[in-house]
């Protein structure tokens, strides 16, 4: 189906992206495309109860959650420096070592006796613009990286691999999906799982907020 194919092309492209930031960014722009095929799963579902669709709408769930940590671990147990030219690798240093001196620079004027908050602002710009520099200079390590280009990053767990790898018979995952107009609730147990509809997402907040 059309929405398939354009969460298969999300998928395809989010981990074609260098940036780390960029990625993370990205992925926030998406996640209506995995709403709405969790709606449209979970719609099939109470129409159908038993072809198995609200399990469709949980891996769905799975995919749209945030993996940002997981693919940085991934990429940092495949050293991605490894192999990469040492110029590249020397100017990281350089500009680590700049970031340390405006650190310290920073706390020395800090402690000064007659310190305004203002004083640190041409600390700040500058932290700023060597942050920028040293972000653009990571992403281009990590396209010039030959262990980085090899790097196969790890996928979310299917109902089946969380029910078989993840739960024991004491475990119980509770997932939630909030949306626009309705809610989920998928209850996964070892030899188990049921799927609940919940109000909408500006309901469940505002009840939380008054229980709170």
């Amino acid at each position: 189906t059309p929405i398939e194919q354009s969460i298969e092309i999300i998928e395809d492209l989010r981990t074609k992206i260098v940036s780390p930031e960029l990625r993370q960014t990205y992925f926030a722009t998406v996640q209506n495309y995995y709403q709405f095929y969790s709606d449209l799963l979970m719609q099939l579902h109470q129409q159908n109860p038993n072809q198995g669709y609200d399990k469709q709408a949980f891996n769905v769930s799975e995919k749209s959650r945030a993996r940002v940590l997981l693919e940085l671990l991934t990429e940092a147990n495949a050293n991605i420096k490894e192999g990469v030219d040492p110029a590249l690798l020397q100017q990281e240093k350089n500009l680590q070592a700049k970031l340390d001196t405006i650190e310290t620079n920073r706390v020395e004027l800090a402690s000064k006796p007659n310190f305004k908050p203002e004083d640190l602002q041409p600390l700040e710009a500058e932290r700023l613009q060597v942050l920028e520099q040293y972000q653009t200079l990571e992403n281009e390590i990590r396209r010039k990286s030959p262990n980085y280009a090899a790097i196969k990053y790890p996928q979310p767990l299917t109902l089946e691999e969380v029910q078989q790898q993840v739960l024991d018979q004491d475990t119980v995952i509770l997932q939630y999906s909030l949306g626009y107009e309705k809610s989920y609730l998928w209850l996964v147990t070892k030899d188990g799982f049921k799927s609940y509809i919940l109000p909408s997402r500006q309901e469940i907040e505002k009840k939380a907020k008054q229980f709170f």
